[in-house]
C-alpha cells in the first residue's frame, strides 16, 4: 500500500523532521543492530533488539519521506512495516537517512 493509502485511511499522519531528530534515531538504531549481534545475550533478547532496529530504522523512513504513524490508529509496528515497502533499500541501512540528511543540507 501506498504511504498516500496509508495517509487517506488514517494509517499515517503528515509529519516535519530535522536532521538531529533522524540522526538521534539513526544512532540508536545502530546500537540496537550492534547489541543484537552480541552473542553473550540470549538468543530471544536479540531478536528483541533486532526488531527494535526495524522499528527505529522504518521511522527513519518515514520520517524521511513527511509521515509518521498515526497515534489514534491502532498497529503502529504493521504500519510501519507495511510503509517499507515503497522503499528500496540499496547497499547501506542508512540511505533514507542519509538521503534525508543530503537534501536538508542542500536546502540550507
Amino acid at each position: 500500500m501506498s504511504l498516500q493509502n496509508l495517509l487517506k485511511i488514517g494509517r499515517l499522519a503528515e509529519h516535519k523532521t530535522d536532521n538531529n531528530q533522524v540522526g538521534k534515531l539513526l544512532v540508536a538504531a545502530e546500537r540496537s543492530i550492534a547489541d543484537a549481534r552480541l552473542d553473550s545475550i540470549s538468543l530471544h533478547s536479540r531478536l528483541d533488539i533486532a526488531y527494535r532496529a526495524v522499528m527505529q530504522l522504518s521511522m527513519i523512513a518515514l520520517w524521511a519521506n513527511g509521515y509518521r504513524p498515526s497515534r489514534s490508529a491502532p498497529g503502529r509496528h504493521q504500519t510501519m512495516l507495511q510503509s517499507l515497502s515503497p522503499f528500496y533499500w540499496a547497499g547501506s541501512r542508512s540511505n533514507v537517512a542519509a538521503g534525508y540528511i543530503s537534501r536538508e543540507t542542500q536546502r540550507d
